[in-house]
């Protein structure tokens, strides 16, 4: 903040009054203008009416359903914030018939729950039968969210249902933020014949969202799952911090698809890990591209899977994993998958028949046009078998330089990378 001087002058220099007063207003409105930013900044911490649950009946409410049920008229003036006290609540076995009958608890706007105690004793389990419908499997989910909403200290968990939390609006409510912060999200699996897609977090946005999970776990048959959707006005935002994605049996752990929105939709991680692949994808019919900008930094390595119905080639950029360089070789195309070499500091070039593993930069991860001025390497973490020219691999297979070219070789000290499939390479 640069704020005006007021000056205060002397019987020979007298201040001028109209300049302090000018100088005056426009360091308040400088104040305020910061003020009204941090106030919009913290509005979504603010927890208004607080209402309690508890299933020993010593709180205002036995179940989350009934506490929902009571709020009227919640706005960013007139906040709610649930209070969930230790306890195994059993969501789907206190729904009301309304809530039964369409998709379960679904939180108003500017409704908070906040756990109170240790995450791992507040439980809001939404487990229906082996023996229930296909229809109410594919309906319900343990909660809903919507709008602005932000969950805390929770364990959420589903069964043979759709999922622990849906977060869909189908881009009829814009502009919200959502926070979840220290909860545990899992998908305990389905019965045949049931609901099939079992993610911990089933996400659609919407134009201009913004959502920010922190310290959180998401579980299942796959982690965590969102879209965009049709024709927004902005792009949306992610951001995941401290955050672990599982994926049983190492599917995925997050999965990122674009339903023409036509927007960019951004996404940053921040020290996270993965048990399974990322993916970014282009749902069936999708025309305007793949329109995920995935970024992090110190997360694990993980595989990342990018596929496009338009044969657009983009990447998930890990800092760790990928770098950018200036090309040596301007006015010549190079394919995705070629091996590059350092010219100097800040230059990748082309590699000689004479050149072997000691000035390996990394591998092309995006083809280079004629007219390219830079070049994009993938220099850690995975790398697809199918963007290269080897094939026939073995698990095991140590891949270096031989006369320029990428090759098994026999020693250790001569590979920079190995095979841990026919499909995959890893960086040593």
């Amino acid at each position: 903040m640069s704020q005006k001087t007021i000056t205060v002058g002397t019987s020979g220099s007298p201040a001028s009054l109209d300049t302090n007063f000018g100088n005056a207003q426009d360091n308040f409105t400088e104040i305020y203008a910061k003020n009204a930013a941090q106030d919009a900044d913290n509005a979504q911490y603010r927890e208004g009416t607080i209402i309690t649950v508890s299933p020993d009946g010593t709180k205002d409410f036995l179940n989350l359903s009934a506490a929902v049920a009571s709020i009227a008229n919640p706005s960013a003036n007139n906040k709610y914030t649930i209070y969930i006290y230790p306890g195994d609540y059993d969501v789907f076995g206190t729904l009301t018939a309304g809530e039964l009958a369409g998709i379960g608890i679904l939180l108003p706007n500017y409704t908070d729950l906040k756990g109170i105690g240790s995450r791992e004793d507040i439980i809001l389990r939404g487990e229906l039968p082996n023996d229930t419908t296909l229809d109410l499997s594919t309906r319900l989910s343990t909660l809903n969210v919507r709008y602005n909403n932000n969950l805390y200290n929770l364990t959420v968990t589903a069964k043979n249902c759709r999922y622990p939390v849906h977060a869909d609006n189908s881009n009829t409510f814009k502009n919200y933020i959502q926070h979840a912060e220290d909860c545990h999200f899992e998908h305990l699996g389905f019965a045949e014949g049931l609901w099939y897609a079992c993610w911990a977090w089933g996400e659609g946005t919407a134009s201009g969202a913004k959502i920010y999970f922190k310290n959180c776990v998401f579980k299942g048959i796959g982690a965590f799952s969102t879209h965009n959707n049709l024709n927004f006005e902005k792009g949306d935002y992610h951001e995941f911090e401290n955050c672990d994605f599982h994926g049983f049996s190492d599917t995925t752990a997050a999965r990122f698809q674009t339903l023409n929105s036509g927007k960019v939709s951004r996404v940053v991680f921040k020290g996270c890990r993965f048990k399974g692949t990322i993916t970014q994808s282009q749902v069936d019919g999708s025309v305007t591209g793949l329109e995920y900008e995935i970024n992090g930094h110190g997360n694990n390595i993980t595989v990342h899977i990018t596929t496009s119905t338009q044969n657009i080639q983009k990447y998930i950029n890990f800092i760790e994993e990928v770098d950018v360089k200036k090309t040596n070789n301007f006015g010549t195309a190079f394919a995705r998958g070629v091996p590059m070499k350092l010219v100097g500091y800040d230059k990748v070039g082309s590699l000689l028949g004479t050149d072997t593993t000691e000035v390996f930069a990394g591998l092309v991860l995006i083809d280079v046009s004629t007219t390219d001025t830079m070049v994009v390497l993938k220099k850690a973490g995975y790398f697809p078998v199918a963007y290269t020219t080897l094939s026939g691999l073995s698990v095991g297979d140590l891949i270096g330089i031989v006369s320029g070219a990428l090759a098994v070789v026999a020693s250790r000290a001569d590979a920079f990378a190995v095979a841990v499939d026919a499909t995959y390479l890893k960086f040593l």
